[in-house]
């Protein structure tokens, strides 16, 4: 697991809102290696859509990408043309939407669009197929993502199934055209506590079968601690801590991550948590320095005007806080 499948280098990345720049991601820095397990937490709004989006190069009109760069397999996504970007959203990286009913066309039955995705893929690879080749495949993905009856599901509109069996959906149209890199955005979202631990684990069992990289996005904390080798911390656009996920969720050391781990509710009771008092600064006029310092315990006077770089506390734990820069604050 040596090899660097992606790279994101001090990615910038902006929205124009009725002609207001919000600048959301700020200098990202991200690694994934070949056949690796990548965590990504934080609240609502920190940027995690948009780092994954930025990966697959399909951000919104609206959005500019200022500053980085993402790096695939050593090539830039970012200078690629319109032939290599559809190659690689064809064979190599695929993404699961955390809404699978927008992501879905309503008008479509699920076959048709499956038997699509394996076509065109095909077809980038060069390997012609049959109609009843192609159909084979399509039904075997849907085997894989465990849903029962395959014939009716491809025979099916996606309001037709319900939102568990959209998501199996979505995770099979992922699996029929990412080879190498999975992205998964927030996978279940709108779903009961039963399917979410359902969903997450076909997940995990697919990537390990098929030896695949992944990204998850989730805001299920201890399916993220089970499921992942290494968990990056983002907050209102930024990376804050990056480590082992055992490192990471055992001892956390940025105020924001312990206050992020701090929020989630636990089985064993004990109380409903107050959250992290505040809210994520307006990416019109971002506070200078950190990002957290406005809602930061611990902040010192250094953090409201000069960003903290990350240092190494333990092997391959990272943090960006200048409590950990010893005497050296500067």
């Amino acid at each position: 697991m040596s090899e660097t499948l992606l790279e994101i280098r001090g990615l910038h990345v902006s929205y124009t809102v009725y002609g207001i720049r919000h600048h959301v991601l700020n200098g990202i820095n991200l690694s994934v290696r070949k056949g690796e397990k990548i965590g990504v937490i934080g609240e609502s709004g920190c940027g995690k859509t948009t780092t994954l989006k930025s990966v697959l190069k399909i951000l919104p009109e609206n959005a500019r990408i200022e500053g980085g760069d993402v790096l695939f397999n050593g090539k830039s996504v970012l200078k690629m043309n319109s032939a290599e970007l559809r190659k690689l959203r064809r064979t190599k990286v695929s993404m699961i939407f955390q809404d699978p009913t927008a992501a879905l066309n309503p008008v479509f039955r699920i076959g048709e669009q499956l038997f699509d995705i394996v076509n065109a893929r095909r077809e980038e690879e060069g390997k012609g197929a049959s109609k009843k080749e192609i159909e084979e495949e399509v039904t075997e993905l849907i085997r894989q993502v465990m849903l029962p009856e395959p014939k009716r599901v491809l025979n099916s509109y996606p309001f037709q199934l319900s939102g568990g069996m959209r998501q199996r959906v979505m995770i099979a149209m992922a699996l029929a055209s990412g080879r190498e890199l999975l992205l998964a955005d927030e996978p279940t979202t709108n779903l009961d506590v039963t399917i979410q631990d359902q969903i997450l684990r076909l997940i995990g069992n697919i990537v390990s079968e098929r030896k695949l990289s992944i990204v998850l996005v989730s805001h299920a904390l201890g399916a993220v601690r089970r499921m992942v080798d290494r968990v990056y911390v983002m907050y209102a656009g930024t990376i804050v801590e990056e480590g082992p996920s055992n490192s990471v969720f055992g001892n956390p050391k940025h105020p924001y991550t312990k206050m992020l781990l701090a929020s989630a509710p636990k089985l064993t009771g004990g109380g409903i948590s107050e959250g992290i008092p505040g809210r994520i600064p307006d990416y019109s006029n971002p506070p200078p320095g950190c990002r957290f310092h406005p809602r930061c315990p611990m902040a010192a006077a250094v953090c409201k005007f000069k960003p903290p770089r990350m240092v190494e506390v333990e092997k391959g734990h990272k943090v960006a806080c200048y409590n950990y820069y010893g005497d050296d604050a500067e």
